[in-house]
């Protein structure tokens, strides 16, 4: 019993060995074996991102927006095969990155050796969803990478990644006017200045006195010669977008002060008229005593 065991350990033993040497032989014989990692030379180009939508340099009046790249591989002279490995989008209003694209295998793998247009580019499009008004950057970067021979003893792998920024404008709303200067209260004075703001660039101003016809202005402006009464006035803004705002109605009051100098002038000669009657009454009074 004793010898039957210790004779199945030296079978053991013997397969043992001779499997690793047959994984050693195998490996040795196995010219594609990977022989490090080296930089990209200067025959290989980064993978070409190419976004077609958002135009760079553009504006857009509403949302969500349509995301849509195209992604190919490397080029290079000297290596063996390029592949990608990630698509992914950083935009400057979401705090974490988008992957766009995962090799996950056979199936999905974007690479230069195996046929096939399909696995030559990656092209994706996806809807970009509560993007708020103003500037914004999008940057589309591919992770890429492939092998370079090594002296028909395996491979040296490289990784090479390109990029791509567009800059563009949401412009959804109307432009927000504050009015600074002119209040709903009552004033003293026939002049008085309009002062107001607007939150964004503008292709036209604009305001509506009493209702009246819109007067086309360039910014800030002293309304003159108002009588007494009460007035209101609106004032628009036009933003690039052709998208007009509207501010709110200031309802206000002029009550010019009674004329002064006028009453001084007028009580001045009051005064002069009755003295001169009193005179002209007191002569002919006097006149007519003498007679009698």
């Amino acid at each position: 019993m004793r010898k039957k065991a210790v004779a199945l350990i030296i079978v053991f033993i013997l397969m043992v060995t001779a499997i690793g040497t047959l994984l050693v032989n195998f490996g040795s014989a196995n010219p594609y074996q990977e022989r490090g990692s080296v930089p990209p030379d200067s025959a290989t180009h980064p993978p070409k991102v190419t976004v077609f939508s958002p135009l760079n340099n553009s504006a857009y009046t509403t949302i969500p927006l349509t995301l849509s790249v195209n992604v190919t591989l490397p080029e290079s002279s000297t290596a063996s095969g390029t592949i990608l490995y990630y698509v992914t989008c950083r935009s400057d209003w979401q705090e974490n990155l988008t992957y766009l694209y995962i090799n996950t295998g056979y199936d999905n793998s974007v690479e230069s050796q195996i046929p096939g247009a399909k696995h030559q580019y990656f092209q994706g499009s996806q809807n970009l969803t509560d993007i708020p008004d103003g500037n914004h950057t999008i940057t589309i970067t591919a992770i890429a990478g492939g092998f370079y021979p090594a002296d028909n003893l395996g491979f040296y792998r490289f990784m090479i990644n390109g990029s791509s920024t567009v800059y563009f404008v949401i412009d959804s709303q109307p432009p927000k006017i504050s009015v600074l200067t002119i209040k709903n209260e009552t004033y003293a004075i026939s002049d008085l200045a309009l002062n107001f703001t607007v939150n964004e660039q503008t292709s036209e101003l604009m305001y509506s006195l009493d209702g009246a016809a819109n007067v086309t202005i360039d910014g800030n402006v002293t309304l003159r010669g108002l009588p007494s009464g009460v007035h209101n006035i609106t004032v628009f803004a036009q933003d690039l977008s052709g998208h007009i705002g509207v501010s709110k109605t200031i309802i206000f009051t002029i009550a010019l002060p009674f004329p002064t100098e006028f009453v001084s002038a007028a009580s001045v000669a009051a005064v002069a008229l009755v003295a001169a009657g009193l005179l002209v009454y007191h002569k002919k009074h006097k006149r007519r005593m003498n007679h009698e």
